[in-house]
This record gives structure tokens, sequence and C-alpha cells, in this order.
């Protein structure tokens, strides 16, 4: 089921207008909440056309092994990038047998300008072992423990903007600062269900 849902996300639109701004650079914390407020007064303002808000819960995570694809990318080759990174972990992961343990997910870094610090994947049940080699794309990594805001966001890609300013607003409130690093774990095979506004999207965000 993952790994029909790993070939079909490469029809995926770029995230370059939406999530990945909501990032904070290393270090920012509350100033990177601040200015995003902006972003969560428009997702009040507009909450009628993007459906209700999202139930934004707490989480202690458990580190997860993972097998990625991690590039600089621009942010208008995003959609190519998923493609060609959920196949290549999809054919990495059966070559060695090593089973999924979830559904594909996107991990971003830093504050994107006109590219993005990204990595694609699949959480695994067990460790990948690197293969080694310049011609590698596919490796290790780990989605880390910790304490993290969850909001299961259900609505188009372009959409999410609105469920990240209202993680970040549950956050100034709750007085925690946003991690670096935040990722998306896609629940819909696009496939499968063809209608965006059924998509179901759970973000991820670890608090500093």
């Amino acid at each position: 089921m993952y790994l029909r849902r790993g070939r079909d996300l490469r029809l995926r639109p770029a995230l370059g207008a939406g999530p990945p701004r909501a990032s904070p650079p290393r270090g920012a914390g509350r100033k990177a909440l601040d200015h995003g407020m902006d972003t969560a007064d428009s997702g009040r303002m507009t909450e009628m056309n993007l459906g209700p808000a999202p139930d934004i819960k707490t989480a202690q995570l458990k580190e997860q092994p993972t097998a990625v694809v991690r590039e600089t990318v621009p942010m208008n080759a995003l959609r190519d990038f998923f493609g060609r990174a959920f196949g290549a972990v999809t054919g990495a992961v059966q070559a060695q047998h090593v089973q999924l343990a979830g559904p594909p997910f996107a991990l971003y870094r830093g504050m994107p300008t006109d590219v993005v610090d990204v990595e694609a994947g699949f959480p695994l049940a067990a460790p990948f072992t690197n293969a080694g080699g310049e011609a590698t794309t596919v490796t290790a990594g780990t989605l880390p423990a910790g304490q993290a805001y969850e909001a299961l966001h259900i609505g188009s890609y372009e959409s999410l903007q609105h469920t990240y300013g209202a993680i970040m607003e549950r956050m100034r409130e709750d007085g925690v600062s946003p991690g670096e690093a935040m990722w998306e774990y896609y629940l819909s095979d696009p496939g499968a269900e063809p209608d965006p506004a059924k998509w179901q999207t759970l973000v991820v965000w670890p608090v500093a």
C-alpha cells in the first residue's frame, strides 16, 4: 500500500508557497513564532474556505529509523524531487528486504529562500544500511525523539499553510519555541482518492 503511495506522490504539487515558509531558521525560536503569526491570522480569516480548524495535539515522539533522499531543491522543482526520491527509496528498501513502518513523508530543515533543504522517504521497521559509493542517493536517517505538536490536515496540499499557522499559534500560547525541522506524513493515496479536499496529511513539528 505504501509503495503505491510513493509512486503516486510524484503528482504532489510543490509546497513552495506554503508550509516550508513557516520553518524557522536555526536558533530563531521566539522571533520565528512572532514573525509567523501573520500566517495564523490569515488562517483564521479564511477558515470558512479552508474547512475546520485542525485538532492540534502534543506528542512525545520516539526515534524512528528511516530511509531517505536528502537534497537542497529549488522550490519549483519539489514535485519532481518527491517522485524521484520516493521511487529511489522504495527500490532501495526492497533490495535490503526492510519493511516499511508507515506512509511516505517529507522533512524540511531551516528557512527556505528560493531553495529548501528537504529529505523524502519512508519510516522503517528496522534500520537501513547505507550501500556506500558516490552514486548512492538513498541513505539511512532518523526522525528524532522528543516533544512535538501534531495536527491532521484535511484538504489540498496548497492549504497546508493554514495548519502550520495554527500550530505556530498554539506553540506561542503554550510558551514553547519551534524546532528548526518539521515533517509531513502523506496519509492519502491520490490515486485512490482523487478529491484533494479529502486528502489527509499529518503535520509533525517538534519543539526546540
